[in-house]
């Protein structure tokens, strides 16, 4: 589906990534970050056209007003789709709206050697987010095959990997977004054996071998289905 949008709509100055699962990448050459953008996970059953793009400062009214109408464009083309058409006859819901939300620019930072002074580190992740900033901190980034960023994922190979990878790096940051997806679902037996794979599956068996320090990085609990602080993504 990226690549039909791609057909359609890709320019010099504008072209959709393809990452994992609902997260891609939409480049915008001179584009200007300065929006108000919805996460769509924090609004499940809301009128899109009430959460649409709003233009934070006056010279980001032109950004705001290219990607609502890539917003509005792209439902004719993703309604015809294939993979929507066959997921309609099944019974299930299309994807039938691209959604641009997070803006922002190519970040400049330093690494953690820089920062630190760690010799060498790693990332684990499915989310292409987290691997993005593993790769500006300098980190290495390890591909764990299964691994999906839901609660299917593969919570025993991210383990190995990232004790087999402390053998020769200093660092390893180890993401699993289970148990943030189960909150956005709203499913409180979901959420409960998220976090008790995480605990048996990951963190028992890496403190078998290292130490580990354990800690999440946004709230999402599954009263709300969404985060309860906005601006915090990250949950580890």
């Amino acid at each position: 589906m990226i690549a039909a949008l791609n057909v359609k709509f890709a320019s010099e100055i504008l072209r959709f990534y393809p990452g994992v699962s609902y997260r891609h990448l939409l480049v915008l050459n001179g584009g200007v970050k300065d929006l108000d953008c919805t996460p769509p996970h924090d609004v499940p059953g809301t009128p899109f056209r009430d959460v649409l793009i709003r233009a934070a400062r006056p010279d980001a009214q032109a950004t705001a007003e290219v990607l609502n109408e890539l917003i509005l464009r792209s439902q004719d083309v993703l309604l015809n789709h294939p993979i929507n058409q066959q997921r309609m006859q099944a019974g299930k819901d299309p994807a039938n709206s691209i959604w641009a939300w997070s803006p922002g620019y190519k970040p400049q930072m330093q690494t953690f050697q820089q920062l630190y002074g760690i010799r060498s580190g790693a990332v684990i992740s499915a989310v292409d987010l987290i691997q993005g900033l593993g790769v500006y901190a300098g980190l290495r980034v390890i591909k764990v095959p299964g691994a999906t960023g839901l609660y299917d994922t593969n919570y025993e190979g991210k383990a190995q990997a990232a004790v087999d990878a402390l053998r020769e790096v200093d660092f390893v940051y180890l993401h699993v977004e289970a148990p943030d997806e189960a909150g956005h679902e709203g499913n409180v037996e979901l959420k409960i054996r998220t976090i008790e794979d995480l605990d048996r599956r990951v963190v028992q068996i890496h403190c078998r071998t290292y130490p580990a320090d354990v800690r999440t990085g946004c709230d999402c609990p599954v009263a709300r289905s969404s985060h309860a602080l906005r601006g915090t993504h990250a949950c580890a």
